[in-house]
């Protein structure tokens, strides 16, 4: 699996309210399998787990709740 949608969550905030707002769109940018690309639309934490993303990186990435403080 792929860390480039996770970590672009991280650090671009543009992005972040991309995938609030579109997650579909802003998923086909990304190089992802059916099964990630699911995963992320929906949100799921556990499948993305499952799929060997660090609980904790997901959830942070995912939560949208980020500031200039957050993790590069």
């Amino acid at each position: 699996m792929s860390t480039a949608f996770i970590d672009a969550m991280m650090t671009d905030f543009n992005l972040v309210g991309d995938y609030f707002n579109d997650p579909e769109r802003t998923l086909s940018s990304f190089d992802l399998t059916a099964q990630e690309r699911s995963a992320f639309a929906a949100r799921d934490i556990d499948a993305l787990t499952s799929l060997g993303i660090d609980r904790g990186l997901v959830s942070a990435a995912l939560s949208g709740a980020h500031s200039q403080t957050c993790p590069k």
